[in-house]
């Protein structure tokens, strides 16, 4: 602490550290609850029958609830990694570098775990015929009916 109660430049740098380590910790405590941080997400940024659809292909599809369940670790393991590096450069490098360092190195795992999301939701939605992101399109045949279900991508393919 400095003169008058206020806290010094050092503690003030670990704030940045604290939050993300507990948005990391809080995004990692949903993984395995009923409903984990990316089926949350998803559903508050959709409306309607969007969302009821989300959460009948979340209700049927064992590998929907886990591509999610992948997608919160792996969101919040980048929080608890960003928090540790930027507790570790707040104890340890001079106060008048880390905020800029904080910066390039937070941006730098937001970039790389979009990047892996992206490509983690792409294979997802080749290998099991489901978007992680959104909802399904309503099928419908030419006359406006619904149309019969695809078979499942991976259906008459033997491992």
């Amino acid at each position: 602490m400095c003169p008058r109660g206020r806290p010094g430049p050092r503690v003030l740098l670990f704030k940045n550290a604290a939050l993300s380590l507990a948005v990391g910790g809080w995004a990692l405590g949903t993984a395995f609850t009923r409903r984990p941080l990316a089926f949350q997400l998803g559903q508050h940024l959709h409306t309607g029958s969007a969302v009821r659809a989300r959460a009948g292909i979340w209700r049927d599809s064992a590998p929907f609830r886990r591509g999610l369940r992948v997608l919160t670790l792996l969101w919040g393991a980048e929080q608890l990694l960003d928090g540790g590096l930027s507790a570790l450069a707040a104890a340890t490098l001079p106060t008048d570098t880390v905020p800029l360092l904080d910066r390039v190195v937070s941006f730098g795992l937001l970039g790389l775990t979009a990047g892996a999301t992206l490509v983690y939701a792409h294979r997802f939605r080749i290998r099991h015929g489901l978007p992680l992101f959104g909802a399904p399109a309503p099928m419908t045949s030419p006359n406006g009916s619904p149309a019969p279900k695809p078979p499942h991508p991976a259906a008459g393919h033997v491992r």
